[in-house]
């Protein structure tokens, strides 16, 4: 069996454990305790989904933390035990830039990914070329509360996870509270000064664009983050279920194939976390590269 093999196979074991992706106890604490802070009320539909109270944010966290942060990590798990990867690393600094990060779910779960990576690489007797691992996050969402919290979550889980993060340090956020891709400036910016990015994530950033212009420029605004992005590195594209057809034009137009995954997720709720539910959802993870003829017919 080959390292990186080995590898995966260590790291999906120990994040999900039979087949049932869950929390580690540290990530589980830390949204216990996020959850149990702001107000419980009644909230639309709406705000459970794109918060903009304290009480929104409770439901979100409730609702869709866990979902999304299982999506991230299942798309994301063969890459991150690959030697593209193992290659960031050993370069001693990663720039992970969420887009529509809402309260940074997908920020820490590729930070707890990449502890869990190093722990097992020092399982394996795979040695870095540093101990030290320095990652920086540049955040966008329009919603202030998202990103504060997102930055109190990061800083968070940093502070509970001290003697097991592995030699990860979390050097600093970013937050750009700007719809994107109208942030694409200041994305482009920071990526002046802090250099290229390692990884970049775009959540659930399309689904809600209905005219033409606006999905057009959200196309551009794709390739433009995609041209910020480290060779070895990539991005991904997150939909739920309800938005093939989403996925399906924005991939095409990209020059990408999308993928339809499944997984099985422990419940984490206020109402249940003693069960699982097995559900579909797509994403598109691609590596850099040049303008494809698709969106050159778009951008003329």
């Amino acid at each position: 069996m080959s390292m990186n093999n080995e590898l995966y196979e260590k790291v999906f074991e120990e994040l999900c454990p039979n087949g049932n992706w869950q929390l580690d106890d540290t990530v589980e604490k830390l949204l216990r305790l996020q959850i149990n802070r702001p107000p419980r009320k009644a909230v639309s539909d709406e705000e459970i989904r794109y918060p903009t109270s304290p009480a929104g944010m409770r439901a979100f966290l409730d609702t869709f933390f866990a979902r999304h942060y299982f999506q991230v990590q299942n798309s994301l798990l063969e890459y991150l035990t690959s030697e593209d990867f193992l290659e960031l690393l050993n370069t001693q600094n990663l720039n992970i830039l969420d887009v529509g990060a809402g309260p940074a779910v997908a920020s820490l779960a590729i930070t707890d990914m990449v502890a869990c990576i190093i722990r097992q690489l020092n399982g394996i007797n795979w040695r870095l070329n540093s101990k030290i691992i320095r990652i920086r996050y540049v955040l966008n969402d329009t919603a202030n509360i998202c990103l504060g919290t997102g930055q109190e979550l990061i800083r968070n889980y940093f502070r509970l996870n001290r003697q097991e993060n592995c030699g990860l340090f979390h050097v600093g956020t970013l937050s750009l509270e700007k719809e994107f891709p109208a942030s694409i400036n200041q994305i482009r910016r920071i990526y002046r000064n802090l250099g290229f990015y390692s990884i970049i994530i775009l959540s659930y950033v399309v689904d809600s664009l209905s005219e033409e212009q606006g999905f057009v420029n959200t196309i551009r605004g794709l390739k433009e983050v995609e041209a910020m992005c480290n060779s070895r590195g990539r991005v991904l594209i997150v939909q739920d279920r309800f938005n093939e057809s989403v996925v399906k034009r924005v991939s095409s137009l990209l020059g990408k194939s999308y993928q339809e995954d499944k997984l099985t997720q422990y419940i984490y709720s206020s109402k249940n976390n003693n069960d699982s539910y097995t559900y579909r959802y797509y994403y598109c993870l691609f590596g850099p590269s040049s303008c494809s003829p698709a969106l050159a017919a778009v951008s003329a």
